[in-house]
């Protein structure tokens, strides 16, 4: 039942839905494994602190800052259809989003590199990740990301804001913040 209701939830964009049921989920008892879809429910909670981000040559780049900055993860695959749709706006709207103070950072599950490069060149922001691992590397493991597109919302001490597959839905809430 867990798997069925994590596969309709991602694919219609509710996966925020599966963090909030998470807890409950893992306090049943019931699940014995969170393996594939089911690592859904065992992924970061609002409110607490994320993994520092695994850079292409290993090293660890922290989300904390020292000014007030909110930072837009986006988690993507090059042939995905939905997350074409989703950068293009968070391109449309990449000016408004630096007046704002939000830097955006993309995580490539591209496991080609020319794929990768060929979509990353068209993007105005500077922080674009690929590791060549897919949905196998490093970040999208600690991060508990099983479908394409996912955007996080970090705030300035390192800590989930909020979590959504699509950026209108992320952006409403951005401007609910101001």
């Amino acid at each position: 039942f867990c798997e069925q209701l994590a596969r309709y939830f991602l694919k219609f964009g509710k996966d925020s839905l599966l963090f909030e049921l998470g807890p409950e989920v893992r306090g049943s008892g019931k699940l014995l494994r969170y393996d594939g879809l089911l690592s859904q429910f065992q992924g970061l909670q609002t409110g607490e602190r994320v993994p520092d981000l695994v850079l292409p040559d290993g090293s660890e780049m922290s989300l904390v800052s020292s000014k007030k900055t909110t930072r837009l993860l986006v988690f993507y695959q090059s042939d995905c259809g939905h997350c074409e749709d989703e950068l293009e706006k968070i391109t449309a709207n990449y000016s408004a989003l630096q007046n704002a103070g939000i830097q955006v950072i993309t995580i490539s599950g591209d496991t080609d590199k020319k794929v990768f490069q060929d979509k990353a060149d068209s993007f105005p922001w500077a922080v674009k990740l690929f590791d060549g691992k897919g949905f196998g590397g490093p970040n999208f493991r600690n991060y508990g990301v099983a479908g394409t597109p996912t955007l996080l919302a970090v705030d300035e001490k390192g800590k989930l804001l909020r979590r959504s597959a699509q950026f209108t839905d992320m952006l409403v809430w951005l401007d609910s913040r101001k």
